[in-house]
């Protein structure tokens, strides 16, 4: 028996009892005051014996209530849901919801000639695939058929979309438009419209090695302002790879280089979303933010391979929500249009290579 019903139970037999005194003092010729501080004992008893069954039951009225009643948000902003797993590098801290501090200096892993050969043929298939795709993105076509067309380009070049199945992301490529960040789902309910912006995140794996790129691309006649974002995004990945020299900082040539000239145009790098270290793995270290920051710093040395991506917000909020429902689409969080460019760097003695450029 639980404990809400136990006390019930004896509230109303004292409750009986009492208002049995009442009646017999009423019969016995009792003062008033008496026969009334007796009321106030069966009133106040009342009280409690509801309260307590109300209290032990009112989860079970007020929940399915709140549960039809309760407003939820289709999206959380800067949070990442459990089962998010990042193409593009995240770096979260569910409490304070701010970017990642090291603990330790990540570890970078310098790479042989041999797997540097090998990655770069993976990249060279990824630059193929995405020059193929191009050629298609127009009004009226669909985002699943740009995704099928990618399946089949890379499928009959021997190698596997890295995306497909990783983390349980059900497609072969990104294709995000518009005010999505990252890692749009392609649909065949998602027709591309005239004045859209579209990113396009390619990654192969071929003999194992994996290659990685992206580039954002107008559809049909776009915007003043889109057609500026997509310039500058550009230019802030070539500035960012001239810099890069051995003996440097990363942030130094990236993340200082990219916020410094974007934000002249009144845009912002996006801080929670960067690149990452890639070849061996999908995701290897270093994080590459693309803002200034000295969070992770790494000092460049020969061998190394990374992903420079800059993510461009064309407004000064660079916050991000993620999508509740599929847990992959990433949106910027004021509705303002977003912008991506990636390739794929080797650090070089004497400057970079850019792996993925054909």
């Amino acid at each position: 028996m639980s404990s809400g019903v136990t006390i019930g139970l004896i509230a109303g037999v004292t409750v009986t009892s009492a208002t049995v005194g009442v009646i017999s003092a009423v019969g016995a010729g009792v003062s008033v005051e008496i026969i009334l501080i007796k009321l106030g004992l069966i009133i106040f008893l009342i009280m409690i014996g509801v309260g307590v069954l109300v209290g032990i039951n009112l989860k079970f009225v007020i929940a399915p209530i709140s549960s039809f009643t309760t407003a939820k948000p289709k999206t959380n902003p800067t949070i990442k849901p459990k089962n998010f797993v990042c193409f593009t590098a995240l770096f979260y801290t569910p409490i304070a919801k701010k970017v990642k501090k090291y603990d330790n200096p990540p570890v970078v892993t310098i790479k042989t000639s041999k797997q540097i050969d090998e990655i770069r043929r993976s990249c060279i298939l990824a630059a193929q695939t995405l020059k193929y795709l191009s050629a298609f993105i127009k009004p009226g076509v669909t985002t699943e058929s740009l995704n099928e067309l990618a399946h089949r380009f890379i499928v009959d070049h021997h190698a596997v979309p890295a995306p497909l199945n990783y983390g349980g992301f059900p497609k072969s490529i990104c294709t995000s438009i518009n005010n999505v960040v990252c890692h749009g789902i392609p649909s065949d309910k998602v027709i591309l419209q005239n004045g859209d912006i579209i990113n396009l995140d390619i990654t192969t794996i071929l003999n194992g090695y994996y290659g990685d790129v992206s580039a954002t691309y107008p559809v049909g006649k776009i915007s003043p302002q889109a057609k500026l974002l997509i310039e500058s995004t550009k230019t802030s990945l070539d500035m960012a790879i001239k810099a890069l020299k051995p003996g440097k900082s990363l942030n130094e040539c990236v993340g200082r280089v990219i916020e410094k000239y974007v934000s002249q145009f009144g845009f912002t790098p996006i801080r929670e979303l960067g690149g990452h270290g890639v070849g061996l793995k999908f995701h290897e270290d270093p994080f590459v933010f693309h803002h200034s920051t000295p969070q992770g710093d790494i000092i460049l040395k020969p061998g190394m391979i990374f992903t420079i991506e800059p993510m461009i917000n064309a407004s000064t909020d660079w916050r991000v929500t993620v999508d509740v429902k599929d847990g992959w689409t990433v949106r910027t969080y004021d509705g303002s249009l977003s912008c991506q460019f990636e390739h794929t760097v080797l650090i070089t003695s004497t400057g970079s290579e850019v792996l993925t450029k054909l």
